[in-house]
């Protein structure tokens, strides 16, 4: 015979629990710079607290300190400014957010389906409600459980621990070089072979870089999406290339085609990647480098110009722009070294959100602003 226990059952719809994984194909560190940049969608942010929870059970002890230290200051310096901090904690649900479980643990229960759509149905007061209708009523918390992906010291360690207890694992067995390289001859060469496949591959996207770059400089103009696109479609199958790899591979066969160190952020190593394999360029350097030597002559042009217009002795660049608009002139400059773009928008993210943002831009370079970020986008790239 067979005993069946029925106690605590009741006439409920059995599903299939919903994973917490709901971005597969999106990188940790695109996840974190999502959210940073104004995204509040509840998958994007279920998605992200999943993977601060698995990232956390991968810490050893001084790693997981190193980040809650980081995050306790945080909410330490945000608690001290006035107006700051309010309503946060026990009182609105959440845990107080000075741990990166607690962050995570705060994410994922704030993003259960249900409390999601009852929270929508009290505030339309409304049986049935749309996803946009959720999201509407969800962002107010959304913009709450955030906060501490605003920092970018954050986000900068949290990918740094990520990639150390996230490696790859090679089954082929190791061989030692003499170059120090890391890669024996028959590795680079296949890592060279599948890049190789990758860009025959998306050749449309790559024509598409190339006519940009046959532009006149001020027409030039490289998307970040574009560039992002392909990040993520070389990670995976049946690439999976690491783009630091494929640099690296250069350095063991062809030595006299690169220069320099690779960038330590992925999309400015491709852009490298890219401008040798379209032809741009003949050597393999460093974007960020590119990006900085471009922008010390436009800096030199700039000067030059202002001399030819006004004559006399040649012109300082700090008469040229005030030491306050170099510093917004250097924050614009990195944000094209690492992203490969500059748009009006990013103004209201980090850094410049934290100095003022747009408005504090348009009050230091006035109806000069667009075309500005417009010729550097073109000139920097070059």
């Amino acid at each position: 015979f067979v005993l069946v226990d029925c106690v605590g059952v009741t006439e409920t719809d059995k599903t299939e629990t919903k994973s917490l994984e709901t971005k597969p194909s999106v990188p940790t560190a695109k996840l974190m710079e999502q959210v940073a940049r104004g995204d509040r969608h509840s998958e994007t942010l279920r998605a992200l607290g999943n993977r601060m929870i698995r990232l956390d059970l991968k810490l050893n002890d001084q790693q997981r300190k190193r980040v809650n230290e980081l995050i306790t200051t945080q909410t330490e310096d945000t608690l001290s400014r006035p107006g700051e901090g309010q309503g946060e904690g026990v009182e609105s649900g959440l845990l107080p957010s000075t741990t990166l479980v607690a962050i995570a643990s705060n994410l994922i229960h704030s993003t259960n389906e249900d409390k999601l759509i009852h929270a929508a149905q009290a505030e339309t007061k409304k049986e049935e409600v749309s996803d946009v209708e959720i999201q509407k009523a969800f962002k107010p918390k959304a913009d709450q459980l955030i906060k501490p992906f605003h920092n970018p010291d954050l986000r900068k360690l949290i990918e740094e621990l990520r990639k150390n207890t996230d490696q790859l694992i090679d089954d082929s067995p190791d061989k030692l070089d003499k170059d120090g390289t890391g890669y024996d001859v028959e590795k680079a060469k296949g890592l060279i072979s599948n890049w190789q496949q990758f860009i025959k591959d998306h050749q449309n996207e790559l024509d598409a870089i190339q006519l940009i770059y046959k532009q006149p400089y001020q027409k030039r103009h490289l998307s970040y999406d574009m560039i992002n696109q392909l990040v993520e479609a070389v990670e995976q199958p049946p690439y999976h290339i690491a783009p630091v790899e494929v640099w690296r591979a250069y350095e063991q066969l062809k030595k006299a085609k690169v220069r320099g160190a690779p960038p330590e952020s992925k999309l400015p190593i491709l852009i490298s990647l890219i401008r040798l394999a379209t032809g741009v360029t003949n050597v393999l350097e460093p974007f960020t480098e590119l990006v900085n030597n471009r922008f010390e002559n436009w800096l030199k042009q700039q000067a030059l110009q202002r001399h030819s217009r006004e004559g006399g002795n040649p012109v300082d660049i700090d008469n040229v722009f005030s030491k306050e608009q170099l510093g917004w002139l250097n924050k614009i400059r990195d944000q094209i070294a690492q992203n490969a773009e500059m748009t009006v928008e990013d103004f209201n993210y980090i850094p410049f959100n934290q100095k003022g943002g747009l408005l504090k831009a348009r009050e230091l370079f006035g109806k000069e602003l667009e075309p500005l970020i417009s010729e550097l986008n073109g000139y920097l790239i070059a």
